[in-house]
């Protein structure tokens, strides 16, 4: 294809927009009317914020490399969102509010919740239709959070007690370990000691979740009921149909003419 062909062919898109800008400007007011017909038909949601603090105290341990950091902390993570933690909140809000769509499984439950780590504070989302059953999710998800890393710290500090100082070989291999399977091979590492405890440790250290002493947590702030709902906003859904519409528009333009040719027989 020489200059000339392609300087003819962006030539011919420029005559058709200026003969035919009417359609772009239709298909373009078409999807703005589509995208606020769109936002009238999808529910508000809201989202309620309950907040934690997570932590690595740097009192107890000496300075960690970023990826040792991410892992002792991920720990924290999983614990939060383990089915366990649902399960327990599930529960509780049954047995305090009674049966509900937004709890009625932990499935339901995932759907209505998120949590966002924005540096040491956690945000614990409670998600739905009404602003009141979104603060009743995260400040339950929060509450039943908070017990379950009570009782895994609790856990923790026996199995750090049991450790002692026999088994810092243990500890240095459980620092780097991704997988809870993983820490609980590393207890077999250190010295010869006495089965009952190694027993004992293995539990402990299970029941601890591979959560360590340094981790420190507390509770920030409830949630409060939002003011205004923070998903499918009406300006976005219409902006996005109008740009949708405007580049259909173009598209439709830029489609070569047909021309029928009629032989006209004597």
């Amino acid at each position: 294809m020489d200059d000339n062909q392609t300087s003819f062919q962006f030539q011919d898109l420029l005559n058709r927009f200026l003969r035919g800008w009417i359609i772009v400007v239709l298909f373009g007011g078409i999807g703005v009317i589509v995208g606020f017909a769109i936002s009238l038909f999808l529910p508000p949601k809201y989202e309620a914020v309950a907040s934690i603090l997570v932590n690595i105290d740097y009192g107890r341990t000496e300075p960690l490399e970023l990826v040792v950091e991410d892992r002792i902390l991920d720990r924290v993570w999983y614990l939060i969102i383990s089915d366990e933690t649902y399960a327990r909140t599930v529960e509780e809000l049954v047995a305090s509010e009674g049966d509900f769509d937004a709890w009625s499984s932990i499935e339901a439950l995932r759907d209505n919740t998120r949590l966002d780590a924005r540096l040491s504070k956690w945000e614990l989302i409670g998600i739905h239709n009404d602003p009141e059953i979104a603060v009743l999710i995260a400040n339950t998800w929060q509450e039943v959070v908070l017990d379950r890393l009570d009782e895994a710290m609790e856990h923790a500090w026996k199995a750090q007690t049991l450790q002692g100082t026999s088994f810092d070989v243990a500890c240095v291999e459980m620092l780097v370990a991704e997988k809870l399977d993983d820490v609980l091979n590393c207890v077999t590492l250190g010295p010869e000691v006495d089965p009952a405890v190694l027993v004992e440790l293995r539990e402990e250290i299970t029941s601890s979740h591979g959560i360590l002493p340094m981790i420190n947590y507390e509770f920030f702030q409830n949630a409060i009921a939002p003011e205004s709902p923070v998903l499918w906003p009406r300006g976005v859904l219409m902006f996005s149909g109008g740009m949708i519409g405007f580049l259909l528009g173009l598209i439709r333009l830029s489609l070569p003419e047909k021309r029928i040719k009629t032989k006209i027989q004597n």
